[in-house]
């Protein structure tokens, strides 16, 4: 009786098993740090865009009010939020640090 013997006219290499029960991912700790200061990095930009486009929808509400307010002391507080909020706009968007306070009143006697 003749036997049929599956032999492959390669050669397998002896390590050929391992490949089904290597981990998915060996990264040595440098590349771990370098990974994780990219995710940290593309979490803060995540952010920064979501606050710029957060400042950006309440500067138009805050506007639109602006538009439809009678009280002129209403309006005065809209204008000086929207001041404010426009300033931290700006920080966000440049980068650059502005000063968000405000020169005080003078009181004469």
């Amino acid at each position: 009786m003749a036997s049929n013997s599956l032999k492959s006219p390669f050669k397998t290499p002896p390590d050929i098993g391992n490949l089904y029960n290597a981990s998915p991912m060996k990264t040595s700790a440098k590349t771990a740090r370098i990974l994780t200061y990219q995710e940290e990095k593309l979490q803060e930009k995540q952010e920064l865009a979501k606050s710029i486009i957060n400042l950006t929808a309440i500067l138009t509400l805050l506007e639109k009010q602006m538009q439809y307010e009678q009280e002129y002391e209403i309006l005065e507080a809209l204008t000086s939020q929207r001041e404010t909020l426009g300033k931290i706009l700006e920080q966000k968007q440049t980068g650059q640090k502005i000063s968000l306070k405000k020169p005080e009143k003078e009181t004469s006697l």
